[in-house]
């Protein structure tokens, strides 16, 4: 590979940024609940990565699992914590709002840019399931949106990378193609057939916080009942694999 891409991890602890930094990666993507496909940090959480671990650090800002058509309510929470996040030196906010029907949601996300006030944004996932992803790219290049995350539409983006490719070349120079769902083994051949300068990438190991294991009639997940004694945290071996 004659030029490396940008790595952005996605992280779901201070723990997991830690390993990122340490394992060479660029820039991390900050959240919480990653098993709910990511959620907004904690205050502490993301001020202490900014503070200790001398990468940048974007957060997420998504106030609940599920769909991304928000209420009034979830709404002015993620205004709130855009406010806060601003002032203490974080890379950029991760965010995307939809209509009930999957379209952009502009004016919403209109007003969560002014409130970033000049502090990047980038639109999540939720562009992957909008109806018609050329539309909608223009809509974030009007917005302001410096990139958007996507995996081509698909659940693996090796089977999206002539789409993804052709949303590179509509996009240009006017906002970033940040790629998601790609493993070290594939890196050469995914920058080349599709021209991304950046990837989004993750794997967790399992470790184990056995704090309560001493009543198996307790659990505090919902129907699925996770593992108590499981506790997820970035693979630094393979994030390592992106860099040899």
């Amino acid at each position: 590979m004659n030029t490396r891409p940008l790595l952005e991890a996605c992280c779901g602890s201070l723990s997991d940024v830690r390993i990122a930094a340490e394992n060479g990666i660029d820039r991390v993507e900050l959240n919480s609940a990653i098993f709910l496909g990511g959620l907004t940090p904690s205050y502490g959480t993301v001020c202490a990565a900014v503070e200790d671990c001398g990468i940048p650090v974007v957060v997420m800002i998504r106030p609940r699992p599920g769909g991304f058509c928000y209420d009034e309510e979830d709404y002015r929470c993620m205004l709130r914590d855009i406010s806060e996040y601003r002032r203490i030196g974080i890379a950029g906010f991760v965010f995307g709002v939809l209509h009930r029907d999957g379209r952009v949601d502009y004016e919403r996300n209109r007003a969560l840019i002014e409130q970033a006030e000049g502090t990047p944004v980038v639109f999540h996932r939720a562009f992957d399931v909008v109806p018609d992803r050329f539309a909608a790219l223009e809509t974030l290049v009007d917005l302001g949106f410096e990139r958007v995350l996507t995996t081509g539409g698909r659940a693996d983006p090796r089977d999206a990378l002539e789409h993804v490719a052709e949303l590179v070349r509509t996009a240009g120079n006017r906002i970033g193609i940040l790629l998601g769902g790609v493993s070290p083994r594939d890196v050469e051949s995914v920058v080349a057939q599709t021209g991304v300068a950046e990837l989004h990438v993750a794997r967790w190991e399992e470790t184990e916080d056995r704090s309560c294991t001493g009543n198996g009639e307790i659990h505090f997940g919902g129907a699925l009942y996770p593992s108590e004694v499981s506790v997820d945290r970035l693979d630094g071996t393979w994030i390592r694999g992106f860099s040899r």
